[in-house]
């Protein structure tokens, strides 16, 4: 696994041209509504302002959370990506209502199409002019790890489907005389596109309450139990929280407590460095050294200790779930 790679001035080198193509897309789309006066054409093209005002406020967000930790914020600046993405929710929900409030009194009175043409030769043009834009957007996202660029690339590529549907239904009405089919895509965007703000919000929400990454998790898991030592008695209590591209993680671990400070303490460095060296993130770790007491005698797997009590009895599982609870009787496997 790769470890993402950021800086401003890779996310300013992506969203700079990101930023020309959105106002290149709408003055296309704003040029074909004045030469067409469909519903649909204009609908997609107020989203494209929307795309424009979410870019700028992204562009912002990834430069602020490039900044390092410091005193009043110690965890460093990477939240204000999850703003961004809900900000850019937000927009996007306002537009969809916007375009439904013009478009939804054309299904009742629609007025005719001209020049379809150039409606046609505008919309593809568009959409092959954004799809440069979404491969340099994911491409840079999965380097860096970044919410914001994600984002970005999955509001623009809804953006290329809502105007290729616009280009369907704006081709069906001029080919058969019937622009109520123009007002009837131009509602169907508006209700897409409220669809995917309200998604936005909802990973900015997850972003914000440090929803657990569960495949990260698995994979912290498993890295332990490849590298697993046999006076590794148990980990548990694993804790994980995303900031921008870093995670920080802190957990529990059960050495034997005939271990002196300083072997302890280089348990601790090496199940850290382990998680460093991995983890396809920048890692910040805090392992709290738990002491054995005389119950987990039964899952040590060190014998020659002078204060077992009793022998090896049972295993312990580690996996996503396991490492991250308390209870025993989850933890424990009879052997």
């Amino acid at each position: 696994m790769h470890s993402p790679v950021s800086s401003f001035r890779t996310y300013l080198m992506i969203m700079i041209p990101v930023i020309a193509v959105h106002v290149i897309v709408i003055g296309l789309k704003g040029y074909a509504y004045l030469k067409t006066g469909s519903q649909a054409i204009l609908s997609d093209a107020l989203e494209g302002i929307i795309n424009v005002l979410a870019s700028c406020f992204a562009l912002l967000s990834l430069w602020l959370s490039e900044k390092p930790p410091d005193k009043s914020h110690p965890y460093g600046h990477g939240k204000i990506e999850y703003f961004s993405v809900g900000f850019e929710g937000a927009l996007i929900f306002c537009a969809s209502l916007l375009i439904l409030r013009q478009s939804v009194p054309r299904l009742f009175d629609p007025q005719s199409l001209k020049e379809p043409a150039v409606g046609m030769w505008v919309l593809t043009g568009s959409m092959l002019v954004q799809s440069c834009a979404v491969v340099g957007l994911f491409a840079v996202a999965r380097k860096t790890g970044s919410a914001v660029l994600r984002a970005e690339g999955h509001h623009i590529l809804s953006d290329i489907f809502t105007t290729a549907a616009v280009l369907v239904g704006f081709s069906v009405a001029s080919a058969l005389k019937k622009p109520i089919w123009d007002a009837v895509v131009a509602t169907g965007v508006a209700c897409f596109i409220l669809i995917t703000g309200f998604r936005l919000v909802g990973h900015a929400f997850s972003g914000l309450m440090d929803e657990t990454d569960r495949s990260l998790v698995e994979y912290i898991a498993e890295l332990l139990k490849e590298h697993r030592k046999e006076w590794w008695i148990d980990v548990h209590r694993l804790r994980l929280r995303k900031v921008g591209n870093r995670v920080f993680v802190d957990l529990h671990l059960i050495l034997p407590r005939n271990f002196h400070l300083w072997q302890a303490h280089m348990e601790a460095l090496t199940v850290e460095k382990l998680l460093k060296d991995n983890v396809p993130y920048p890692v910040d770790v805090v392992i709290h050294l738990d002491p054995c007491k005389s119950p987990d005698c039964r899952i040590c797997r060190k014998y020659d200790c002078e204060f077992r009590m009793e022998p090896q009895r049972a295993s312990v599982y580690w996996d996503g779930n396991t490492i991250m609870s308390d209870s025993e009787p989850e933890r424990v496997e009879e052997a």
